[in-house]
């Protein structure tokens, strides 16, 4: 059977009878998306909402709930009503901070200009559950109580068993272990207040058992003295928050005069005022784990120091000829290695006042565009202090690369290999040399036969 099988006023009174509250909106008008109108409201909206429907019906949407536009519901309605995608909502209204009601809803489409919307009200059944929750945590305390009673009167039967537990324990422990009990809460230490060591607190630091005395002053008579102020801020800093951990490294002398390098971690327990009644601690033994620190260290320090010679070693400078050094560069420049041939090549014009620098592209075979904007930012560098850059030996297919990289290379010089490179300074030399105007220049015989150098 259908819903065609019954007629619109059956339909209309399963709808009125419905025990949720259903309201169907209009919108008058496309072009005020504002103007939504009450058409239908069933009793169960009065239930819910507490809206009489002879009263609302045909009368503007946000006259009868004027939060509407504020709480989305228009834009609810207009998306609904535009896509034809129902949308599910839930709101919870509030009266001076308190929760005044509960809704939950649907709305669909009926038609591009009306939607319908089913609701409601859940606040009565939102407080019947939470009753009905409290009742049950209610009993669940109950039962926690009298768990606990047995849970504490099994407790006070092995207080003493756990005493002796403790004891094995701390005997036991890799780590020293101490207490300190404060007969008056929140009493300052002194040097003769007590405190109880477990026997490893002794062998810890060479000494026999019973050796050393039962009190705050031994921590002092044992902490290295250039570490003893510390340690004291931290016990200071411990007490004014007794609820946050210590934890602190410092040097101990042993009964021998050895050094031991010690962790120390603490906590306290307080009164119902907040004050220290408890303080207990532990230390451990870490020197091994110190000296291991250290040499690794000393070895990754050396391990610096061979890598940057080996990246000094991997960009030699030559010198070439006079006032004429050349950088073969070989692979990949990355960040770090371009720094270190930056700084070589810039201290060796410097230093040496050199006027050309030739950076020789030969052992690169293919090039990316960091490696590139490094040699770029080389030969301007070295044209900032004054002398010459010329790049050699670029090959056909970085010569490709460099292109497509859409890189700039016409402010720098290039020659076809580290040859054509020198003869290039050498003539420049000559020509700045010569004597007089209109003076014959002899090229690189003449510059061999003057300076007694092969050409």
């Amino acid at each position: 059977m259908t819903l065609s099988a019954f007629s619109a006023e059956q339909l209309a009174n399963v709808i009125a009878a419905c025990p949720m509250g259903l309201m169907v909106v209009l919108m008058d008008s496309p072009d005020e998306p504002d103007a939504w109108r009450v058409g239908y409201l069933n009793r169960a909206a009065e239930v819910h909402s507490g809206v009489v429907p002879e009263e609302n019906i045909g009368k503007l949407h946000k006259e009868v709930y004027p939060a509407a536009r504020e709480r989305g519901y228009v834009d609810m309605f207009a998306r609904v009503a535009r896509t034809g995608t129902g949308e599910s909502y839930h709101d919870m209204f509030y009266d001076d901070g308190r929760l005044a009601g509960e809704f939950q809803g649907h709305v669909e489409r009926i038609s591009p200009r009306s939607v319908a919307v089913w609701f409601e009200n859940i606040t009565k059944r939102r407080q019947t559950e939470a009753n009905a929750a409290r009742a049950d945590m209610l009993a669940q305390e109950a039962q926690q109580r009298a768990d606990l009673l047995a849970q504490l009167e099994a407790a006070h039967k092995k207080a003493q068993e756990s005493l002796d537990t403790y004891d094995l324990i701390a005997s036991a422990a890799d780590e020293a272990l101490w207490e300190i009990d404060f007969e008056t809460p929140g009493e300052p230490l002194r040097a003769q207040s007590p405190c109880k060591f477990s026997p490893r607190f002794a062998d810890l630091l060479g000494y026999e058992p019973g050796e050393l005395p039962n009190t705050v002053g031994t921590f002092n008579q044992v902490i290295h003295p250039d570490d003893r102020a510390a340690t004291t801020e931290a016990f200071v800093n411990m007490f004014r928050d007794p609820d946050s951990r210590m934890e602190i490294e410092y040097r101990a002398i042993t009964k021998g005069g050895e050094i031991r390098y010690l962790l120390g971690t603490a906590c306290a327990r307080t009164d119902a005022q907040g004050r220290p009644r408890k303080v207990a601690g532990a230390i451990r033994d870490i020197t091994r784990q110190k000296q291991s620190e250290k040499e690794l260290r000393e070895r990754l320090a050396l391990i610096e120091q061979q890598r940057n010679l080996i990246e000094e070693l991997s960009t030699p400078l030559l010198e070439v000829w006079d006032d004429v050094i050349a950088l073969p560069i070989v692979g990949a420049l990355d960040g770090r290695r371009a720094a270190i041939t930056m700084q070589g090549l810039l201290n060796e014009i410097a230093d040496k006042g050199v006027r050309f620098a030739l950076v020789d592209l030969t052992g690169v075979e293919a090039i990316d565009a960091a490696t590139a904007e490094h040699v770029v930012r080389i030969a301007q560098a070295v044209g900032l202090l004054g002398a010459r850059a010329i790049i050699t030996g670029i090959q056909p297919a970085v010569a490709q690369a460099i292109v497509e990289l859409g890189l700039e290379l016409s402010a720098i010089e290039t020659r076809r290999n580290l040859r054509d490179g020198l003869r290039e300074c050498l003539e420049i030399t000559l020509r700045e040399r010569a004597p007089t105007k209109g003076a014959p220049r002899g090229g690189l015989t003449d510059i061999a036969r003057r300076t007694g150098k092969p050409a």
